[in-house]
C-alpha cells in the first residue's frame, strides 16, 4: 500500500509547489506522521529544526484523482492561521471541497478537531456516488493559542464516519463531498476537521513549536510548553504567532507563571527596525530581564537575532542581544555529553560504562557496586543509585557518594519485598532520586531520611516513568494510559503535579504499555504491543504526532527504555538516541536505536565487583542508562 505520509506530501507539492520552504530558515522536508500505517523516513526534525517557512497552503480539491482523495485532501482543508480574523478562510477553504447542499448544512464550531486517521480510508461506489468510510481517533481541539487541548482523559475512542462523494457537476472528473455522517459522534459531520498528519513538519502545513515559561516556585530556570505553528503567512507573522502563543499563557496542568493576562501585542504584527525585531507590548508589569529570556528562547528555533523589547513603544532597558539568555534552559546544560561519555549499564551485576574508552566514575569503585539490577549516574557523575538484589526476593535501594562522600547509604521506607524495583532517577541538579517499587513512585535523598510515596492520589498503578531533561516535568505509565505532569522545583519535597495531561498511545493494544522516555522536549518514546509484536513509538506529548519504529519489532517485551535528548541550542539534532532492555524468560538483553535497531554487544566481565580489575569472561550488558 502507498506511504499515506509521502501520498500527503506529493499532493501538496502538487498544489503549484506552495509547499516548498523558503524564508528565515527553511524547514526541513522530512518529519514524522500523525498516524495511520507506520512511516519511517529518518529520524525527522525537532522542535526548532530550520524555523519560519513560507507556503503552507492545503490541498486544492480540484486535483483530487478519487473519492478516496478528495477525502484526504479534505482532512487537511482547514490548515492555516488560527487567529480568528483567520477563520472564516479556513471554513470556506472547507467549504469548496462541498456540494451546495452540504455546505449549508455544515456550521463548524470556531476550534479545530484534530483527529488521527486509523487505517485506510475504503471507498465503496454506488448508482449515483461514492461512500468513503473512514476510521477517525478524536485527538483534542486546537485553539488561538497553537495548543491541543486533548479530549477527556483515557483513549480516545475509535469513530466511523461516512463521507458521501459526487462527481462534480460543474468540472468533469471532479467530485465534491455531498454529506458527511458518524453515528457514534455526531459532532464530527460539523467540526472543522484537521488530520493530525498536517502537525508536524513534513506536509509544510504546521511545525511543533516550543514557548518558554518561568515556574512557580522558583527562577532556577524554563520550562518549555508546546505549541503548532501553522507555516502559511509571512515571516513576521508567525513570528508574531510564536509571541502571541507566549502571551496566551500555559496549560493547567504545567506548573509555570502565566504572563500577565493584559499584556497583548500592539499592532497587528511585531516589526523589524534598524536589524532588530520589535516586540512591542502592552505595559509588561514584569521584570524586562525575564521576559527578554523567555522572548528569545520561545523565538530561537526561528530567530536567533537581536530583539528590541518595547512597552507601549518605550524601549526597555533590558539587552535582547547576546547568548547570556541560553543558560537559563534547564535542558541546554553544556555538562550533557551527547558523544557517548554518558552511557552506563549494569553487567554481571557490576555497573560500568558502557564504552570501553569511557573512564569509570570514582564513585562505582566500591563493594557496593555488586549484585546490581538498575542503577543510575547523577549528570556530573558524583553520585550514584543502585538497585541490588539481597536474595530472597528482596532489593533495596543504595545511594553513593565519591571523593570525600560518605559512601554508600541504603534508603529506608521502600516496601521490604518487591520484584519491581525500576531503575532509580537522579533529579537534575539534586542530591535526590526517584525510584518506582510496587508500581509506586518514591522520592529519596541523600540525607538519609525515609523514601517518600509520591504518586498522585487519583492514579493506582504505575508501570514506568521518565524524568524530563529540564526537570520540571515527568512522563508516566499511569494505570495503563500515557500522561505529563509537573514536577515541583529543587527547593520543596518533591511533588508530583495534579492534574496530569493524558493522551492516547497510538498503535498500541490496550494495557501493553511498558516504558516511557523523553526523546526530545516535546516528545517520548513509548513501549507497547501491536498486532504482530513489541515495539516503539515516538509521540509528541499530547498524543496528537506519533511515528511507528517499524524495525524495532521484537516478540520480547521491553521492560526498560532511556534516551538522551539533544540540547535545544542545536537546532537540526532530531531524536536523540535511545536505550532500551526487552525480556525474555528470565533472561534479558539490551539494544541501542539511534537510525536503526541493534542489540549492544558482549562485554568483558571483570573479576571483581568494582568494574576496575582485568578482563574476563564476556556477559551481557542490561539495563542501559545515560548519565541523569
Amino acid at each position: 500500500m502507498a506511504d499515506r505520509r509521502k501520498v500527503l506530501r506529493a499532493m501538496l507539492l502538487g498544489t503549484a509547489g506552495a509547499a516548498v520552504p523558503s524564508g528565515l530558515a527553511a524547514l526541513a522536508s522530512c518529519g514524522v506522521p500523525g498516524g495511520g500505517r507506520p512511516i519511517v523516513d529518518g529520524a525527522g526534525p525537532s522542535v526548532g529544526t530550520g524555523g519560519v517557512s513560507s507556503g503552507g497552503n492545503p490541498p486544492d480539491p480540484h486535483l483530487a484523482v478519487s473519492a478516496v482523495d478528495l477525502v484526504q485532501r479534505y482532512l487537511l482543508a482547514v490548515a492555516g492561521p488560527l487567529d480568528d480574523e483567520y477563520r472564516n478562510t479556513l471554513q470556506s477553504s472547507a467549504r469548496t471541497f462541498m456540494t451546495p447542499d452540504q455546505r449549508n448544512r455544515w456550521a463548524p464550531r470556531t476550534d479545530i478537531t484534530v483527529v488521527r486517521v486509523i487505517g485506510d480510508p475504503i471507498g465503496r461506489n454506488g448508482s449515483t456516488s461514492t461512500t468513503v468510510d473512514i476510521k477517525l481517533q478524536p485527538l483534542g481541539s486546537l485553539g488561538n493559542s497553537g495548543a491541543l487541548t486533548p479530549n477527556a482523559p483515557g483513549p480516545a475512542p475509535l469513530v466511523s464516519c461516512q463521507f458521501e462523494v459526487i462527481v462534480n457537476p460543474d468540472r468533469t472528473g471532479g467530485w465534491l463531498i455531498d454529506n458527511i455522517t458518524s453515528p457514534a459522534d455526531r459532532s464530527l459531520a460539523s467540526a472543522m476537521l484537521l488530520s493530525s498528519d498536517a502537525l508536524d513538519v513534513g506536509l509544510g502545513l504546521f511545525t511543533p513549536q516550543l514557548v518558554y515559561y518561568w515556574p512557580t516556585a522558583d527562577s532556577e530556570g524554563l520550562v518549555p510548553d508546546l505549541r503548532y505553528l501553522p507555516v502559511k503567512g509571512s515571516d513576521v507573522q508567525k513570528l508574531t504567532a510564536i509571541v502571541n502563543d507566549l502571551l496566551s499563557g500555559p496549560p493547567d496542568w504545567l506548573d509555570v507563571n502565566a504572563l500577565p493576562s493584559g499584556m497583548k501585542v500592539i499592532g497587528p504584527n511585531l516589526a523589524f527596525k534598524d536589524g532588530q525585531l520589535v516586540v512591542n507590548l502592552t505595559t509588561p508589569g514584569q521584570d524586562p530581564n525575564r521576559l527578554m529570556t523567555q522572548l528569545r528562547w520561545s523565538l530561537y528555533s526561528s530567530y536567533r537575532d537581536r530583539v528590541q523589547l518595547q512597552a507601549n513603544y518605550q524601549p526597555q532597558p533590558v539587552a535582547g542581544s547576546g547568548a547570556d539568555f541560553l543558560k537559563w534552559n534547564l535542558a541546554d546544560q553544556p555538562s550533557r555529553d551527547p558523544r557517548g561519555a554518558d552511557e552506563f549499564c549494569v553487567a554481571g551485576g557490576v555497573v560500568r560504562p558502557l564504552r570501553s574508552d569511557t573512564p569509570v566514575p570514582q564513585v562505582l569503585n566500591s563493594s557496593l557496586n555488586g549484585s546490581v539490577v538498575w542503577a543510575a549516574l547523577s549528570r556530573d557523575k558524583a553520585w550514584a543509585a543502585v538497585v541490588r538484589d539481597t536474595g530472597g526476593g528482596r532489593y533495596g535501594l543504595w545511594l553513593g557518594q565519591g571523593g570525600n562522600g560518605p559512601g554508600y547509604v541504603q534508603v529506608a521506607g521502600l516496601p521490604a519485598k518487591t520484584t519491581n524495583f525500576s531503575r532509580p532517577v537522579w533529579l537534575p541538579g539534586q542530591a535526590r532520586v526517584l525510584v518506582l517499587a510496587d508500581n509506586r513512585i518514591w522520592a529519596a535523598d541523600m540525607g538519609g531520611k525515609a523514601a517518600t510515596d509520591i504518586t498522585p492520589s487519583g492514579i493506582n498503578l504505575v508501570k514506568a516513568f521518565s524524568v524530563a531533561p529540564d526537570g520540571r516535568r515527568i512522563a508516566l505509565i499511569a494505570d495503563d494510559v500515557p500522561a505529563i505532569a509537573s514536577l515541583s522545583s529543587t527547593n520543596q519535597p518533591t511533588v508530583i503535579g495534579s492534574p496530569q495531561q493524558r493522551f492516547t498511545a497510538a498503535v498500541f493494544e490496550p494495557q501493553t504499555l511498558s516504558a516511557i522516555a523523553w526523546t526530545r522536549l516535546e516528545r517520548v518514546i513509548i513501549a507497547g504491543h501491536a498486532p504482530g509484536g513489541y515495539g516503539l513509538v515516538e509521540m509528541t506529548i499530547d498524543g496528537a504526532v506519533a511515528q511507528q519504529l517499524t524495525d524495532v519489532n521484537l516478540q520480547d517485551s521491553i521492560t526498560h527504555l532511556v534516551a538522551y535528548p539533544p540540547l535545544p541550542s542545536v537546532l537540526g539534532a532530531g531524536r536523540g538516541k535511545v536505550l532500551g532492555q526487552a525480556q525474555v524468560g528470565r533472561k534479558a538483553y539490551s539494544f541501542e536505536y539511534v537510525h536503526g535497531y541493534s542489540r549492544l554487544p558482549q562485554l568483558q566481565a571483570t573479576p571483581s565487583p568494582a568494574p576496575s580489575g582485568g578482563p574476563g569472561h564476556p556477559v551481557t550488558p542490561t539495563a542501559p542508562f545515560f548519565a541523569d
